[in-house]
């Protein structure tokens, strides 16, 4: 029998609803948004939990020592690799993060920036969840820095839809948005939303899971992401 977890990485490996510029549009929002945050310099070792299609691993990794690019999705590790052939300083890993190992990172102090976008909603439960927070808490260094980003409370879709919209005019994307919105309520997204659902988070549980890090944790509201109704778990260590 299928676990939720297995039917959206099966979803997210052969999907078709979102285009390559509206999910590179949207990651170079976040990209935007976060980069204060996380503060990225030259010596960073960098965790990008579930690259997907490697779009924000494209914006991280010339400002970086190194990414660790992990996913579970064999053909959006493949055509990510290949289109991003040129960044010597990324390792593609495929992973299932329910279930396998993360990859340690290069150096024996563990990664010192941890990403992960738009992700955790997709895992099978909460308790996989707290089991991947304790996996990544082994590979971060004592000093890193940790961003949880793009995660649903009480899923406000009409909210989230309209706010993808507006940065869609402004950013140049709205055609693919325009097209991903009915095509997302109609097609396998929406099946798999109906059957497996989607995880949301609660203000106190983010920071719970926050916890398991250290005390220096943050909930950030709405403004990283072109979605307006979603919470981010920045964490401090």
């Amino acid at each position: 029998m299928r676990t939720p977890g297995q039917g959206w990485l099966e979803f997210w490996n052969q999907q078709r609803t979102f285009s390559e510029r509206f999910l590179q549009a949207n990651s170079q929002l976040f990209f935007e948004r976060s980069r204060a945050l996380l503060d990225l310099g030259p010596h960073d070792e960098v965790l990008d939990l579930g690259a997907g299609s490697g779009h924000l691993c494209a914006l991280i990794a010339p400002l970086v020592q190194s990414v660790c690019a992990v996913d579970g999705a064999p053909s959006s590790l493949r055509a990510a690799r290949e289109r991003l052939r040129h960044l010597q300083n990324v390792r593609w890993v495929q992973a299932d993060i329910t279930r396998d190992t993360l990859p340690d990172a290069l150096s024996s102090e563990g990664y010192s920036v941890v990403v992960c976008h738009s992700v955790l909603q997709y895992l099978p439960s909460h308790d996989a969840v707290e089991r991947l927070m304790d996996v990544v808490s082994e590979r971060a260094s004592g000093a890193a820095r940790l961003l949880f980003a793009d995660l649903p409370g009480q899923h406000a879709l009409v909210a989230d839809a309209a706010s993808q919209l507006r940065h869609g005019f402004g950013r140049g994307f709205a055609l693919d948005v325009l097209w991903a919105l009915p095509v997302a309520s109609l097609s396998r997204y929406a099946q798999l939303r109906k059957r497996a659902g989607v995880l949301e988070f609660s203000r106190e549980r983010l920071l719970a899971l926050g916890r398991r890090f250290g005390n220096r944790v943050r909930v950030i509201e709405g403004e990283l992401t072109a979605n307006s109704s979603r919470r981010h778990l920045f964490v401090e260590r």
